[in-house]
């Protein structure tokens, strides 16, 4: 029989405690994938925890019947203004959560995260938040599932690593008359409706995504940044057959060297979108833009490639890992709408 936990603000005397922890579990996680960022020395996880006791809100400790530190989270908003593109795939109040940390003992992380998942309900309740987000690392979220799923989270998407390193072999020759060119300014149009193509698509397969009136002016502005040859601009690059275009990838570069992550702290190439054309699928298009998108990324000085896919998206969940990417990350989504039920005794999140 398990004490239930108790959850309360973190103080001071929690710190050690806390940083102990996390370190366990990073290196739980670690050894269980080892794509995952290292796990940090003690020195650096109190640095990070002193700055979010430190922050808006206050970081949430449970702690056992003897007053032993057990479970961590740093509860948090994400807000987005009216006029971000993102509200594509976000809403404008989003509740999140940092650094969920539970003990390695089944049992008693039942316990935890039944109590740490309540207080969180409560903190996202308070601020009356339009959406909530979860991430967990795809390798340990089995525990997590029916917690997520009794609170109204769905699978919303899954980040997805790749090393260096060339595309494993074609099965068929690359589609003839097809080739990949960077992007111009008279592409402005095409692009837009290559993008909202996507939208729309995704929209057809999953709740999250949706074709706002505020994602096409912000794609045309990115898209002018890119071709005015702004600093931080993202790359695009087409796939062109006789003069049409049937295919667009947007890169970005990411340093993730300061950035607290899953993702170890390098240099990043990142596919942020990528389409090709309904008429042009099952080619081979898309194998040649990932492989032109790869080399160009590649002469940006990056040691890693990145991208998101959504698993509902059938194309997508057979795609990615063709291409090496292979999922590092879960994220999850509810929103306001969907009934959010009494939190269970056993099983949850992150």
């Amino acid at each position: 029989m398990v004490n239930q936990p108790t959850v309360l603000p973190m103080g001071s005397a929690h710190v050690a405690g806390v940083a102990a922890l996390v370190a366990t579990q990073q290196t739980r996680l670690f050894q269980q994938d080892g794509r995952m960022r290292p796990p940090r020395t003690i020195a650096t996880i109190t640095t990070v925890l002193e700055q979010q006791r430190q922050g808006t809100f206050p970081p949430l400790v449970a702690c056992d019947a003897q007053g032993r530190v057990c479970g961590y989270v740093a509860p948090d908003l994400w807000k987005l203004p009216d006029d971000d593109g993102l509200l594509a795939l976000f809403t404008r109040r989003n509740g999140i959560a940092r650094w969920l940390t539970l003990p390695t003992d089944t049992i008693e992380a039942d316990a935890v995260r039944a109590v740490l998942f309540e207080a969180l309900r409560q903190f996202w309740d308070e601020h009356q938040t339009e959406g909530d987000i979860f991430s967990w690392p795809a390798c340990d979220v089995a525990a997590f599932v029916p917690t997520l799923a009794s609170h109204g989270f769905q699978t919303d998407s899954q980040l997805a690593y790749r090393l260096p390193g060339p595309l494993p072999p074609a099965r068929r020759p690359p589609p003839a008359g097809v080739h990949v060119r960077p992007a111009c300014p008279a592409d402005a149009d095409v692009t837009t409706a290559l993008a909202l193509e996507e939208m729309a698509f995704h929209e057809r397969l999953t709740s999250f995504s949706r074709v706002v009136p505020t994602f096409a002016p912000q794609f045309q502005a990115k898209f002018a940044r890119a071709m005015a040859g702004e600093a931080g601009a993202p790359l695009f690059l087409l796939a062109e057959h006789q003069g049409n275009v049937v295919g667009m990838a947007e890169l970005t570069v990411e340093d993730y060297r300061e950035r607290e992550s899953h993702l170890p702290a390098v240099r990043y190439g990142c596919i942020y979108s990528f389409i090709v054309r309904a008429d042009a699928r099952g080619q081979g298009v898309g194998r040649m833009l990932v492989d032109a998108s790869l080399a160009l990324l590649h002469q940006q000085a990056v040691e890693a490639y990145y991208l998101y896919f959504v698993p509902s998206n059938p194309l997508s969940r057979r795609f990615w890992p063709a291409m090496g990417f292979v999922p590092l990350v879960t994220t999850y989504q509810r929103r306001s709408s969907t009934p959010v039920l009494s939190s269970p005794s056993q099983r949850p999140t992150a």
